[in-house]
């Protein structure tokens, strides 16, 4: 789910400003974006201006959302949150937002979601999405990196570790020095870069030293 916020002007221009909620944090799930306008038509190019920052929060199923917006083109009148499948498109209205009859200003709005909607905005900007996203992240520099010529890596996290050997195409491993309990030096065996040598730390495992310690064995 895409959440749109629509101001309507008092020309009547309507500015789409699409917040593709992202970065999720723990506990209660925070998002926070940058708004920008979307012309609703061709011929509102010119009329369609302002920028804005929004944070918002989703506790259960109370979503919270408080955020700043200025530049418009002529003074707000209204605001509305909507779900939407892309950005610049509205679906269904979730409701109302509070706004500044101004140029610049507050808007904010709390919200009871459905289930739907919960899941939907979980689905794409929740912390299974978030964690993905963050895994593919990390298997990408891994990569760039590999590519460039580091042959000496420690990943921590078990699903960052899964996705930086499935990016980098390793088979299999051989089994090194212990760095601490129940991880070892990995020395990576047929993978598509050539040899080189990995730490792959999940979870409680290895102390304060465990980074430098590491590095010294695969020295």
């Amino acid at each position: 789910m895409i959440v749109i916020v629509t101001l309507v002007l008092r020309q009547l221009v309507v500015a789409f400003f699409c917040a593709g909620f992202c970065v999720p944090a723990f506990a209660a799930e925070n998002y926070q974006t940058d708004i920008g306008p979307t012309p609703k038509n061709g011929r509102q190019g010119a009329n369609v201006q302002g920028r804005g920052t929004v944070l918002a929060t989703l506790d259960n199923n109370k979503f919270s959302l408080q955020g700043k917006f200025s530049g418009l083109s002529s003074p707000a009148t209204e605001a509305h949150l909507s779900m939407g499948n892309v950005m610049g498109g509205t679906g269904p209205a979730i409701g109302d937002l509070k706004i500044a009859q101004a140029q610049s200003g507050d808007i904010s709005g709390t919200f009871m979601l459905t289930p739907d909607q919960v899941a939907a905005l979980q689905s794409r900007h929740g912390r299974d999405a978030a964690g993905h996203a963050i895994e593919q992240a990390m298997a990408d520099i891994a990569e760039g990196l590999v590519r460039s010529g580091v042959r000496r890596l420690v990943i921590a996290g078990g699903e960052t570790s899964g996705a930086v050997v499935d990016r980098l195409g390793i088979p299999g491993f051989l089994v090194g020095a212990e760095i601490a309990a129940g991880v070892p030096v990995l020395r990576a065996v047929g993978a598509k870069e050539g040899e080189m040598l990995l730490a792959l730390k999940s979870g409680n495992f290895g102390g304060p030293r465990f980074f430098s310690d590491a590095l010294d064995l695969m020295r």
